[in-house]
């Protein structure tokens, strides 16, 4: 049963994922050099260790060589899986000793198994950086909440690790009863929505039975059910333990919600990173390097979570504003971040955005003051000012039409805003759709 669950999982179809990244950021590199080279990433020891074992037994550079083609001795832009058969995947003997049954991870240079403290401890090896420093695999440490410059450390479910949401066994049950797919496979799908298929499968209505029907687990993750037990596919998520309010169909919601926002800072946070690279070419600035450089670090470590902003929302987003904010620092000598003042003025969010015609830009301020708003584009060169001037305490709106200070009609793109009263400023973006 639990290998039946297993194999709905991605840690069955472990070749594909190493062989799409041998060929996409290993190109040219020789099985040796992937393993033991400058830049080394030993995708055997997660990818499937214990492929070390096949054939009868090799290394995990010999193993990369049998599992994965090669061009004159190099993995390619093309390079594929080879000897599928005998490829382990993840199975059962990578996380557990197939002797005491225990946590262990099985280690491809030694050939033995390490017990693990924890099950955080276990997933923390492939998806973290407890034994790859260098990893971009970081979910285990975006959920730890901590490790970005600049950026205090937040954990936005504290005491939740990831077998509490990826294998949850009866944190949603049918009523009075083990839910399904969670009792039969322990959680081994690693899904957090999961269908449970019509409530006639439970194994109690089936005595003796030993199989099922696989539709039970995969499902159609498009129809959630009532995440009630309700319908014939019911969809249930561990989220629920925690919060009996939330069904599936809430949990997908919030979810893509989530993703959504992460999405749109992930993309913003690349073209003005991409821009301040650009802007500090040839550059010996130090300080502005220095930020370029914790920038990018902040920028990777949120994209290293691979789950798209979920596992610590609060933490991921908060590095790729702070990303943002150190590039809009590098574009305009503006930094976002000011402590104190910051109840003197307040800057609102443009409406409409995006825009075509015009749009207007609210600001408020508490007390007289000298205030400037600039508009920027992404490269830091600025395209018009809007307001410079003394201004009594109060809320003023100034629209802008698109044009630069001569006049001449702008392309569409991002446009930065930027308010600056007496020694401090905000900056907010604005897109501009023609």
């Amino acid at each position: 049963m639990l290998t039946d669950g297993w194999k709905f999982s991605k840690h069955s179809k472990t070749q594909q994922d190493a062989a799409d990244e041998l060929a996409e950021e290993r190109a040219g590199q020789t099985p040796d050099e992937v393993i033991n080279g400058d830049d080394p990433e030993n995708c055997i020891a997660c990818h499937a260790p214990t492929a070390v074992e096949a054939n009868g037994g090799m290394t995990e550079v010999e193993a990369l060589n049998y599992f994965f083609t090669t061009t004159d001795g190099k993995f390619t832009a093309d390079t594929k899986i080879k000897n599928e058969a005998k490829w382990p995947n993840d199975d059962c003997v990578a996380c557990h000793d197939p002797h005491t049954k225990e946590l262990a991870y099985y280690n491809s240079s030694t050939k033995k198994h390490v017990p693990m403290a924890s099950a955080e401890e276990l997933c923390g090896q492939c998806h973290g950086t407890l034994r790859f420093p260098d990893t971009d695999h970081l979910s285990y440490d975006i959920m730890q909440g901590t490790g970005g410059i600049g950026v205090p450390d937040q954990k936005t479910m504290p005491g939740v690790t990831c077998v509490d949401c990826h294998m949850a066994v009866d944190a949603t049950t049918w009523p009075g009863e083990h839910h399904f797919n969670q009792y039969m496979t322990h959680g081994h799908t690693w899904q957090v929505i999961v269908n449970g298929g019509d409530k006639s499968h439970h194994p109690e209505n089936h005595p003796g039975w030993t199989g099922w029907s696989m539709g039970a687990i995969a499902g159609d993750m498009t129809d959630y059910g009532d995440g009630a037990g309700n319908g014939d596919a019911p969809h249930v998520a561990s989220c629920t333990a925690c919060h009996p309010s939330m069904t599936a169909t809430i949990v997908r919601a919030t979810v893509e919600e989530m993703q959504a926002e992460y999405a749109s800072l992930d993309s913003t946070a690349n073209v003005k990173v991409a821009a301040a690279d650009s802007y500090l070419a040839g550059s010996s600035d130090s300080t502005k390097l220095k930020m370029l450089k914790d920038a990018k670090f902040n920028l990777a470590f949120a994209e290293g979570d691979e789950s798209a902003g979920v596992h610590n929302h609060k933490y991921t987003v908060s590095l790729l504003n702070d990303a943002i904010s150190k590039a809009n620092n590098i574009l305009t000598g503006i930094n976002d971040n000011f402590a104190s003042g910051v109840k003197d003025f307040k800057l609102f969010p443009n409406f409409p955005n995006p825009f075509n015609n015009s749009t207007t830009i609210t600001y408020q301020i508490s007390k007289s003051s000298f205030v400037n708003l600039t508009i920027y584009n992404l490269s830091g060169q600025k395209v018009a000012i809007l307001v410079n001037e003394n201004n009594a305490a109060g809320k003023y709106r100034v629209s802008w039409n698109g044009n630069d200070e001569q006049g001449n009609n702008l392309g569409s793109g991002v446009y930065l805003y930027v308010l600056k009263v007496n020694n401090f400023s905000t900056i907010k973006k604005m897109l501009l759709a023609k």
